[in-house]
């Protein structure tokens, strides 16, 4: 996220500066130009080399602070043609909080973008600032909505198992932590369950491995109907999924974890159960569902084992 809007504070200084060296708009205050422009250089600089230490907050008042330039820009610019040449300016406004941020923060970002060009025009005073305003207004609306969009689609494909249209490990590893923490705050339990076909290796190499997806994809779709809403199931990899049950106690997720060794008929599965501790880290909570999972599989598969532990 740095390194992108780092490049965006690079790209509109260099486009800001490069508008004077060739003829332009006569009005321009040049100078006060220049120096918004070259303000962007350090901030890309501290950006770029910030490689993720950067706290949130700081990411939107950077991009407020660079919406900010840009109004300053589009005052000096004067009425006219410059105006609304600085003013495209704000696309990079919509382009970035679209992609990076939920879509009520980048319409709030937008929302600032356009109503401080609004204001500009007013300042200065421009003769067609309802058309103008509302011309590049549409525009920038128009290409967050766009990239949000687009976005939103290709980050939910990258999240998305193929085969069995479930989460993938991607999605597993986003969600564990963030349910950990939310759990951690609600003081409430939280459960995790490694789930293992049995013998589908000697199911691929018998009936191949079309039937071995099959059995995948099948399980998946009466897996999906008796999970909550809240849940995450997810395939952690090969034969393997895993369950995130949020809110949830022990009794409960061996209940959840049953129903689903009940929904699929003629396919054995082994299962590993562990609720968080309260205290430990993912990797070692997995570790404790991964442990029970072996232990149920080392008894002959076909059962849930739950992890031993302490529980909060």
């Amino acid at each position: 996220m740095e390194r992108s809007l780092g490049a965006i504070f690079a790209a509109a200084s260099t486009i800001a500066l490069a508008s004077l060296v060739v003829p332009h708009w006569a009005k321009v205050s040049d100078a006060t130009i220049a120096i918004a422009a070259a303000m962007g250089y350090p901030v890309a600089a501290v950006l770029w080399s910030a490689r993720g230490r950067l706290p949130l907050w700081v990411l939107h008042a950077l991009m407020a602070t660079g919406t900010a330039l840009i109004g300053v820009g589009v005052y000096f610019a004067g009425a006219g043609v410059g105006s609304a040449t600085v003013a495209f300016l704000y696309v990079f406004v919509a382009l970035y909080t679209a992609h990076f941020f939920s879509w009520r923060v980048a319409a709030v970002h937008i929302g600032f973008a356009i109503a401080s060009f609004a204001v500009v025009l007013a300042l200065i005073h421009e003769r067609s600032a309802a058309s103008e305003w509302l011309f590049v207004a549409s525009i920038v609306v128009s290409a967050g909505v766009a990239v949000g969009r687009l976005s939103a689609e290709v980050r939910s494909l990258a999240l998305r198992d193929s085969l069995t249209g479930l989460g993938n490990r991607r999605a597993w590893e986003e969600a564990l932590p963030r349910q950990m923490a939310l759990a951690a705050r609600s003081r409430k339990p939280l459960c995790v369950a490694l789930i293992d076909v049995d013998g589908f290796k000697g199911l691929n190499d018998r009936d191949g491995h079309l039937a071995g997806d099959r059995v995948l994809s099948e399980s998946a779709r009466a897996w999906a109907v008796e999970v909550r809403a809240s849940d995450l199931l997810a395939r952690y990899g090969g034969d393997e999924f895993a369950l995130l049950l949020p809110d949830c106690t022990i009794d409960r997720a061996m209940e959840i974890v049953s129903r689903l060794e009940e929904a699929c008929e003629g396919v054995s599965f082994s299962t590993g159960v562990a609720r968080w501790d309260g205290v430990e880290d993912a990797d070692a909570l997995l570790r404790r569902a991964d442990d029970a999972l072996y232990l149920a599989k080392s008894q002959g598969g076909g059962r849930s084992v739950l992890a031993p532990g302490k529980v909060a």
